[in-house]
């Protein structure tokens, strides 16, 4: 048996992920105890801008009412207060050749912390040779899908689909130590997620789990350290880590590929961590964005930063962050549960 601990909550998202991942982190403040944004930009960037891309493609968008609204829905409780927020570790990282979202977009998103984020727990990483693409130290594992050649190895200077490359630099492992302050277990050296002992499993994104632009399962690996163990005697206590992935790189575009290539599982194994990666889906569907353009916000199965899945998208009540902390829910209480509550036929 384990519990998951309720303190060492965390979350970190690449590209529209890491959009998302500073969406939840600033509206649910008081549910994670740190975070992780990679090539991603500032809250509520899309709301106040003439359209989307103003928060892309190195541009400078502006950050002061974006940053007065976290300030004005903290205080009407549309998000948490931001009181929470002065002790956070928050790591930051951006590709110098990045050219989707780029060095300017980032550079205003630490902008923006700093009004409520204590300086000093602020690491901000630009590193240089890479592109729009999650970094790694190791090339991209042989699992071949539809979408990407198995003998293919993305290059990180190149922002190129899966959008994950070897840059000589574990980004997943960097951001965890930080956001953990030090503490963790450096696990093996790679890559070894082939031969890692835990369990991928799928978890429902329907019904209270699910919104629009979810895909029907999201995924959680499971460390072999924080299985249902009969011999225990006191349930270990096991961290837990929210992953999401960028546009066009869900399970269902590339597989296991960001799931067992990023490096997330190789820390999660050697530090009983439980990390989740809930899934957005490509759904065509043209409705009104924050500026109210009528839009196929997801189309390429990204998390919503536009609003397109509806106006109070970065606020508690949106419907896909309510989802996905739903799910966090969900899965605390599956670690409390009974040995034979673990499907066998649930793992990948």
């Amino acid at each position: 048996m384990y519990t998951i601990d309720s303190t060492s909550i965390t979350v970190s998202g690449f590209s529209a992920g890491g959009f998302m991942a500073a969406q939840l982190a600033i509206a649910y403040s008081s549910n994670f105890s740190a975070f992780g944004i990679f090539a991603g930009g500032p809250y509520d960037c899309a709301r106040n801008q003439d359209f989307f891309t103003v928060c892309m493609y190195n541009a400078t968008p502006s950050i002061e009412l974006p940053t007065s609204n976290i300030k004005e829905w903290s205080a009407e409780g549309r998000i948490e207060s931001i009181d929470n927020l002065l002790s956070k570790k928050v790591y930051v990282q951006s590709g110098v050749l990045d050219e989707v979202i780029g060095l300017s977009v980032t550079r205003e998103l630490v902008t923006q912390l700093e009004n409520f984020v204590s300086r000093e727990n602020i690491r901000h990483v630009e590193l240089e040779g890479a592109a729009h693409v999650f970094p790694t130290n190791s090339d991209i594992l042989n699992i071949t899908t539809s979408a990407v050649a198995k003998d293919i190895q993305p290059q990180c200077n190149s922002s190129t689909h899966p959008f994950i490359a070897n840059c000589g630099y574990d980004g997943a492992g960097e951001m965890l130590q930080w956001l953990y302050n030090d503490n963790l277990t450096i696990p093996p050296s790679k890559p070894k997620t082939s031969e890692l002992q835990g369990t991928l499993h799928k978890y429902p994104q329907t019904h209270s789990l699910g919104a629009m632009g979810l895909a029907e399962h999201g995924y959680y690996y499971l460390p072999s350290t924080c299985r249902p163990n009969s011999t225990s005697l006191q349930p270990r206590k096991c961290k837990l880590h929210l992953a999401l992935h960028g546009c066009t790189m869900s399970h269902n575009d590339i597989g296991e590929i960001f799931l067992r290539s990023s490096g997330y599982l190789d820390w999660a194994e050697a530090n009983d961590m439980v990390v989740m990666f809930p899934q957005a889906e490509r759904d065509e569907t043209l409705r009104p964005i924050w500026n109210g353009t009528e839009f196929a916000g997801g189309a390429l199965a990204c998390f919503d930063w536009i609003g397109w899945v509806g106006d109070d998208a970065d606020w508690k009540s949106g419907k896909q962050m309510r989802a996905i902390m739903n799910a966090v829910e969900w899965i605390a209480k599956q670690s409390e549960g009974e040995e034979g509550e673990w499907r066998r036929d649930d793992e990948l």
